[in-house]
């Protein structure tokens, strides 16, 4: 078994990530719909599931226990980096007039205690974590196990 770049895949991820991303938010501009933000932890496995399955096809396996911990630091780094660039144009969007500490006083987010943020943000990155633990590891197996039988069933 060769050594895998599991960069690749991560690039992948963020790169499908950013793509769903911007479908979603097109349509929600054009057909100007609300959306509830579990939609983005929909896009997130389903991108998740798209690697995994690429992996699959490529490396005929399931990551190993090294590799499914790098995809998921991975994917988090680069699911974080795409809703940060949100969160900067959004914020940019909005403060174009008034500044940026202006929307932090308005929106109350600038009141929060470090704690709180910290607490927050360990929150998120566990949810993000198990879903990508999830995904990478029990989701992987069931998908090789089907793209083993597929394969068998075309030979």
């Amino acid at each position: 078994m060769g050594k895998v770049n599991i960069k690749k895949y991560v690039l992948t991820f963020g790169i499908y990530y950013i793509c769903a991303v911007s479908i979603t938010s097109l349509i929600v501009i054009l057909f100007d719909i609300s959306l509830h933000s579990s939609v983005r932890m929909g896009l997130v496995v389903g991108v998740a599931y798209l690697v995994s399955f690429k992996f699959i096809k490529e490396q005929n396996r399931a990551p190993d226990t090294s590799e499914k911990h790098k995809l998921i630091w991975g994917s988090i780094a680069a699911s974080f980096f795409v809703s940060l660039m949100l969160i900067v144009a959004v914020t940019y969007k909005e403060t174009a007039t008034d500044g940026i500490s202006a929307f932090f006083t308005s929106s109350g987010l600038g009141d929060l205690s470090l704690a709180i943020w910290a607490l927050f943000f360990g929150v998120i990155v566990g949810f993000y974590w198990l879903t990508f633990y999830l995904v990478y590891g029990w989701g992987a197996k069931k998908l090789a196990q089907t793209h083993a039988v597929t394969d068998d069933k075309l030979d």
